[in-house]
């Protein structure tokens, strides 16, 4: 065995060109899983601990002046373990002359049991009369330290408290605090805790408008609505559990995003590359042939060859993947990890890994020891006089297109050499189509989810919507208050209720947004097909998103109501809309009135370029944001996923140079020998480097003809993998990404294919041909 091993370290010394192709394309693969792996799972696992350690509620209830008598009676809801009242209000903070925006919830410390905040820094929550805890992010952005004091004002009284702690709330995990805004702007935003005797000093008033619940694990949520809301009756509002609580919602669905980006890319690739790693094994064992027998002739016996040659492919894959395991948690993981604290505030930022990434990595060298043996299985099987000689070619027949004798005769002496080739050898042919594909595909879908989410943000804010700024109302708006904002854009807007409403079928519930919109400019409703619909002035509009996963089609009939009003309105679906965000109800100011309902305006749209201060410090205005905000907005929260994207993106076209370089070699090393006897019968170095283009051109053209539509429906199906709930991504790719993904498999196959006709100007016609004495 010591020879053996001498001549194990000489062979993967020699062939280290070869071999570091199946070293480079395990330790990718393992490096990228198991980075992308350690940033969802460490979000998901921390999540969990942070659920555990708060008792994160399970469901929100949000009404109005909600008595102590009506949460005994929910106490007493089978399935309902506990709950814990509070009141919501928002504020204005004067913060160094800043007016900021300061949501505060009440928190009595004698019954904080469920969604506990976390504290930073400074006290416990106590009943001190004026004192608050702010989030941690709103006091940094805005220089606050604990003992500072803070002015309030809310139903024009204001109120100074004194900041005793900095803390992090569980449900606010994501907290944006504004309705337009996609991204948290913790400069502006902020929300803090105060006691509820601080509360009711500011409010005057008794009664929460809002209860957090915890229930047992087998309650129907269905049926727990209902029952919520018949004992609040006028009282209620909604209820939402995790998965549509957007405190929190938004940072589940990061999760799954990220987790379904990374598992459906490293399929593909694990499967590319074990294809490629298998037959790059393959290939480098059947060179060993003649050494074999000469080993077996020594008196070698055939489990140390077996060893031996199975000791290629496990010490190569072994070092990938260990350098793959021990990079990943030091370079992808934490600099992922840093892009996403940017949207979401968690007290703990920690990388983790599941056995699942040992278990590929095993798999990946198990590939690869196994895939040696049974490469060398043949030749150490054989007796050594025959494992001596090289293999006999394969005998030529007629192939398909000789048949069409019209045809075949108009085809040169290259093509028909090459046709034959290739009928003769349809393993290497298939594998060299397959390669092709395969990265068709993955350049596809990695150019084209770039496209897809950079497109769906500039169709939502472009094309579906138009307009230069959005005006937010005060609720306590009036109509002379609108009729002057009208004027004062001069007419040119467009008037819009967005409201919170939950829709209802037979089998399924869900919080949506709803859209009441008067006719206009600046919104354009599309169908799948683009084509334009009109707002109806009977029956509702409902998003593409929302209707499959209700189960919506078009004629359908559906019920919904608006948070704050119990009844339930029955409505025909005139239509179904591809609309990115919100997913929801729209339907027309006509249609909403005929329905019974009166129109309020909470938002104006408008074209008119004007000085936005002027608009935003008017007392009705609550807010105003720009169409270009809002697109740079939506922008930054692809930064989130940005590097990922790229990564996956650098891997495709790594990947796509590997595989394609490293079958060209290995092609070539196969064919010296039929190289060098062209040479010997006369034929030109000209007419041999044709024949191998010839070959060439073939797999990649018709690896690029399957990989175009794969590659599009891998797409479709990637694209689909990120979209949440609220936000439904459109797969698309652009004419220049589908340009420069073809560039680059078309080009590196061509590459490849210059260098390798390059090496028959070099061929040793000696060392080719010897191996037949």
């Amino acid at each position: 065995m010591k020879y053996l091993l001498r001549k194990l370290l000489r062979d993967l010394w020699d062939m280290r060109i070869q071999f570091f192709s199946v070293f480079l394309m395990s330790f990718l693969g393992v490096l990228i899983y198991t980075g992308i792996e350690g940033v969802w799972l460490g979000m998901d696992k921390q999540l969990n601990a942070w659920i555990k350690t708060s008792n994160l509620a399970d469901a929100w209830v949000s009404g109005n002046m909600v008595s102590d008598g009506d949460i005994s009676k929910i106490k007493n809801l089978n399935g309902i373990k506990e709950v814990q009242p509070t009141i919501i209000i928002n504020t204005k903070a004067d913060i160094s002359n800043n007016t900021r925006d300061l949501q505060l919830m009440s928190i009595n410390p004698n019954r904080n049991s469920i969604s506990k905040p976390y504290i930073i820094a400074g006290d416990s929550f106590s009943e001190s009369q004026n004192a608050v805890w702010i989030n941690e992010d709103f006091a940094k952005e805005n220089h606050i330290n604990i003992n500072d004091n803070i002015k309030v004002s809310v139903n024009k009284k204001q109120i100074t408290l004194i900041v005793r702690g900095l803390i992090l709330s569980p449900e606010y995990i994501s907290y944006t605090g504004s309705t337009t805004a996609l991204q948290p702007d913790y400069k502006q935003y902020g929300y803090g805790y105060v006691s509820e005797q601080t509360m009711k000093q500011i409010l005057k008033v008794s009664g929460y408008n809002q209860l957090k619940l915890i229930y047992s694990s087998d309650t129907n949520f269905s049926d727990l609505e209902q029952k919520i809301e018949n004992i609040l009756g006028a009282k209620y509002y909604n209820i939402s559990d995790r998965t549509n609580f957007r405190g929190i919602s938004n940072y589940i669905d990061k999760i799954a995003q990220i987790r379904k980006l990374s598992i459906l890319f490293s399929l593909v690739f694990f499967l590319l590359a074990l294809l490629t790693m298998q037959t790059t094994m393959k290939r480098l064992i059947e060179t060993e042939r003649t050494q074999i027998g000469t080993l077996k002739a020594l008196g070698y016996h055939n489990k140390q060859l077996l060893l031996h040659f199975g000791l290629y492919g496990f010490i190569i894959s072994l070092l990938g993947v260990t350098v793959g395991l021990i990079t990943a948690p030091h370079t992808i993981t934490p600099i992922l990890l840093n892009l996403q604290k940017k949207f979401y505030s968690m007290p703990v930022w920690k990388g983790q890994n599941s056995f699942v990434a040992y278990v590929v990595s095993g798999l990946v060298i198990l590939c690869c020891t196994i895939t040696s043996i049974l490469a060398s299985k043949k030749g150490v099987i054989e007796m050594p006089a025959e494992a001596l000689r090289n293999e006999a070619p394969r005998g030529g027949k007629q192939i398909l297109w000789e048949h069409f004798s019209g045809f075949w005769n108009t085809l040169s002496f290259e093509w028909k050499w090459s046709l034959r080739d290739m009928s003769r050898n349809k393993g290497r042919t298939f594998m060299g189509i397959i390669s092709v594909t395969g990265s068709m595909m993955l350049l596809i879908a990695s150019f084209g989810l770039w496209d897809s989410l950079v497109g769906t943000n500039q169709f939502l804010y472009g094309k579906q919507y138009d307009y230069y700024v959005k005006i937010i109302l005060q609720p306590d708006a009036t109509e002379d208050n609108c009729m002057s904002l009208f004027n004062l854009v001069n007419k040119n807007g467009q008037w819009l209720e967005e409201k919170n409403g939950e829709i209802r079928t037979a089998k399924n519930q869900k919080n949506i947004a709803v859209e009441i919109l008067e006719r206009g400019l600046f919104i354009h409703l599309k169908d799948e097909s683009g084509a334009v619909i009109p707002l109806p002035t009977s029956g509702v509009l409902i998003t593409h998103k929302l209707a499959e996963e209700m189960g919506i089609q078009k004629g359908s009939t559906i019920q919904f109501h608006i948070v704050g009003n119990t009844d339930y309105i029955t409505a025909d679906v005139s239509d179904i809309i591809t609309i990115p965000y919100p997913q929801g109800v729209y339907l027309s100011k006509d249609c909403w009135e005929k329905y019974g309902n009166s129109f309020k305006p909470t938002a104006l749209l408008s074209g008119t370029n004007m000085k936005i201060d002027d608009i935003s410090n008017l007392p009705y205005v609550k807010e105003t944001t720009t169409l270009q905000k809002q697109l740079d907005d939506v922008n930054n929260v692809l930064n989130s996923v940005q590097m990922i994207v790229f990564l996956l993106l650098a891997a495709a076209v790594l990947l796509n140079v590997v595989v394609l370089y490293d079958l060209g070699v290995l092609n070539f090393t196969e064919r010296k020998r039929e190289y060098a006897t062209m040479k010997v019968m006369g034929f030109h170095q000209k007419e041999i480097r044709t024949i191998i283009f010839r070959e060439s051109i073939f797999n990649t053209v018709i690896g690029w003809l399957l990989g175009v539509p794969i590659g599009i429906q891998f797409l479709k199906i990637y694209v689909g993998s990120v979209t949440t709930d609220n936000f439904e991504y459109r797969p698309m790719i652009t004419l220049l990404s589908f340009i420069i993904a073809s560039c680059i498999t078309i080009g590196t196959s061509m590459f490849v294919c210059m260098l390798i006709s390059r090496k028959v100007k070099k061929l040793d016609m000696i060392e080719s041909l010897k191996s037949v004495e």
